[in-house]
Formats: structure tokens, sequence, C-alpha cells
């Protein structure tokens, strides 16, 4: 090993070696960091397999109930404004909320909902259109 260092300044060869050992470490620093971050996920993975209970479907509309109970429990005809499915919801928009038969919508089956201003707001999942159709069509 004399033989090959002979002649060579070992001054010269601290800097390169420096960084070269730098280099190694900051490798090897890497690979620790991403086998623990692995190591971490698998066991956040396994930790969040949780059991979730499956919901109540929300039933469509009463057999027997009748549309015009429900218009009638919203006020009328002439109380709503406007009405739309968006998805699961059914957004009826009503010109007086002093006006909504709670017990009659109760009593016909109607599903919960929300009122917020002059707008009643029904999430009914997939049967928003039916509602929507069966209420305001007949």
């Amino acid at each position: 090993m004399a033989k090959i260092l002979e002649g060579v300044n070992t001054g010269d060869l601290i800097i390169p070696l420096s960084v070269a050992g730098a280099i190694i470490l900051a490798v090897l620093a890497l690979g620790l960091f991403v086998y623990l971050r692995r190591r971490k996920d698998a066991t956040v993975k396994k930790a969040k397999k949780v059991k979730v209970p499956k919901q109540k479907k929300r039933e469509p509309i009463k057999v027997g109930v009748s549309e015009s109970d429900i218009l009638r429990a919203l006020g009328g005809s002439d109380n709503v404004l406007s009405h739309e499915a968006k998805g699961s919801r059914l957004i009826i928009v009503l010109d007086d909320v002093s006006k909504i038969q709670k017990e009659g919508l109760d009593q016909a089956g109607f599903p919960p909902y929300i009122l917020s201003g002059n707008k009643l707001t029904v999430v009914i999942e997939k049967a928003a259109l039916e509602w929507e159709g069966r209420i305001f069509n007949s």
C-alpha cells in the first residue's frame, strides 16, 4: 500500500475521501429512512382494518302513502317555489316555512330533513329522483 501512495501528498486525498465518505453515509441514511418508512406503513395498514357496520337503507315512499298528503304537509303546491333532486338529496325551496306540518310529514313517511332558511333538504340516497317524481309530478 505504501508503494501505491508513494509520491502522493496525503493532504491531497483528504477532500476526495471525505466527499466519498459523505456520499456513502447519505446513501446509507436514505436507505435506512426508506426501510423504516415502509415498515411503518405496513404496520399502519394492518392496524387500520376496522369493521364498519352497515348502514340501514332508507326505504322508498311507503306503499299507500298519498303523494298529495306529503305535498299538503309541505304547505301545498303554492308554498313550493322549486324542487330538485341532486344525487342523494332532494332540495325543496319553500315560500313560507311556517306552513310546514311536521306531524303530517311524519305520518306520510317523509324521511328526516334539514330546514335551513326557506330550503328543506332531504337525504334519500338512491331514491331522491323517485321521491321528487312521485310528489311533484302527481
